[in-house]
């Protein structure tokens, strides 16, 4: 198994064994709920197939009573830097994890970098993100949009206190939403004209900004 760098989860059985390990695998997928089917978390079992330590890119989908487990997962792999999440929960979910323990160490000690939201999530879930992670640089939200305007409000470098180095954005939008996006942030006068670049892709369902 040496010559794996890249590891998939995606049924909870895949852990039972841990016959086989993974020693130099840089980046793990886990594509299911984070729970086996007795009720018992997987993360334990994950250092028995691979180095935590030495991951580098983690993609995750978060269901709401998984988000706690997975902050406590990454205080253990100080060293990714690229996070793709799939954050199926709750601005009520959010409530008492920023008060945690966990959340302080990994707010203050993550390395994370590129970050890419995979779901039209509200814009408290984003900012709960965005304040786990403030070294972020590039940000990605792959959703429908229906909630972008609310989170460009306060992501935009006019009005941004959170993520100080976040420098690009990438938005995948429907393309109904596409010209309506735009001219909501002319209107809001939310760009800095003078900073501030704005590049549409065809098919027009992507935005790209950089500042």
């Amino acid at each position: 198994m040496h010559s794996v760098d890249h590891v998939e989860i995606w049924h909870p059985k895949q852990m039972i064994t841990g016959r086989n390990y993974f020693p130099n695998a840089k980046k793990l997928t886990i594509s299911s709920s984070l729970f086996n089917s007795n009720g018992r978390f997987l993360f334990p079992t994950l250092s028995i197939i691979l180095p935590l330590e030495q991951l580098t890119q983690l993609n995750v989908m978060i269901f709401a009573d998984d988000l706690a487990e997975v902050i406590t997962l990454l205080a253990d792999t100080p060293n990714i830097h690229t996070l793709d999440i799939t954050p199926l929960v709750d601005a009520d979910d959010l409530v008492q994890l920023e008060q945690d323990t966990s959340f302080q160490l990994v707010s203050t000690t993550n390395n994370i970098k590129r970050l890419t939201v995979r779901y039209d999530c509200m814009a408290e879930v984003t900012k709960f993100l965005l304040t786990l992670f403030p070294q972020v640089e590039y940000l990605a939200l792959k959703g429908s949009g229906d909630n972008l305007t609310s989170i460009l409000r306060f992501l935009l470098p006019k009005h941004n206190k959170t993520t100080p180095r976040l420098t690009s954005l990438y938005m995948k939008v429907s393309d109904d939403k596409n010209e309506a996006l735009l001219t909501f942030m002319q209107s809001k006068t939310l760009l800095d004209d003078d900073s501030t670049s704005v590049q549409n892709k065809v098919p027009n369902d992507s935005i790209y900004l950089w500042w």
